[in-house]
């Protein structure tokens, strides 16, 4: 009974925040478009559709105060504004949540190990849980992985929008893209591809620690565990259809720009038309 109730909950709950943020997403569209005017709204959508991110060229002012320049080039997306990493905060940390919550009073003891040391302790199994332990861990290592440096140095530093987007948003110590916004440029610009060693830190600590260890504490809620399931398959989808398909990081093992867009574009940045002085 129970269980039939856990398992409703999820499937009403999860809808229900998607359509949430779907309206919003909608929402912000009407707000860049032309409310009055028809073709302005359906350009929007169009544009909203293809790429997933709201917008596409621009003459208003940034979230930063400097005017938008062209932000597709040869369908990649040169730059990114403030709405863009909110978009990807937003569908990212959803997926977290979803596994927290998920792991709360669960354990891996079905697979002959627990890190349950509340008990010995004397604290209440709930306060002090081999779950409440772990989940802050989780969080700390995934976010040491995310913002404090491993990805900036394994993957970012490796992408033009690490060298070039700081300057464009007034400030070159930082660089403004989708999954980093105004994080510190701390390391130096490196024009080569991301290597092997790269590729497998990124893998194995951004993706497998972060968001596929929740998988072990998820095995024995079966309703917890189709639901962050679901959830990650959508976050993942979600990310290369709209970001990895468009994204000028082309070292990154996500990436799944076409070679003739990828050519144009490495063109178009040799001669500085995509950036120019930046």
């Amino acid at each position: 009974m129970i269980l039939s109730l856990r398992i409703r909950e999820c499937f009403v709950l999860i809808p229900l925040f998607t359509l949430k943020f779907f309206l919003e997403g909608f929402e912000l569209i009407l707000i860049e478009s032309d409310n009055k005017n028809p073709e302005s709204l359906i350009s929007s959508c169009v544009s909203f559709s293809q790429t997933g991110f709201l917008f596409q060229k621009s003459d208003k002012m940034s979230d930063s105060g400097i005017e938008e320049r062209q932000t597709i080039c040869c369908g990649i997306h040169a730059r990114y504004n403030g709405k863009d990493a909110r978009w990807f905060g937003t569908i990212s940390f959803t997926t977290m949540i979803v596994a927290y919550i998920g792991m709360t009073g669960s354990s891996i003891a079905y697979l002959g190990l627990s890190f349950d040391i509340g008990s010995f302790l004397g604290f209440d199994s709930f306060v002090l849980s081999e779950s409440m332990i772990m989940i802050p861990i989780l969080l700390l290592v995934s976010m040491l992985f995310f913002a404090g440096g491993i990805e900036w140095y394994v993957l970012c530093r490796h992408c033009p929008c690490y060298e070039y987007s700081g300057k464009e948003h007034g400030n070159e110590k930082r660089f403004y893209c989708l999954a980093n916004w105004a994080s510190p440029k701390v390391f130096k610009y490196d024009a080569t591809p991301v290597n092997t060693a790269g590729r497998v830190v990124f893998l194995v600590w951004g993706i497998g620690i972060a968001f596929l260890f929740p998988f072990l504490y998820l095995w024995d809620r079966i309703e917890w565990l189709l639901a962050y399931f679901l959830v990650t398959v959508a976050f993942l989808t979600t990310l290369r259809h709209w970001s990895c398909s468009s994204c000028p990081n082309f070292g990154c093992v996500l990436n799944c720009v076409t070679k003739e867009q990828r050519e144009k574009f490495m063109k178009l940045l040799e001669t500085g038309e995509i950036y120019g002085n930046s």
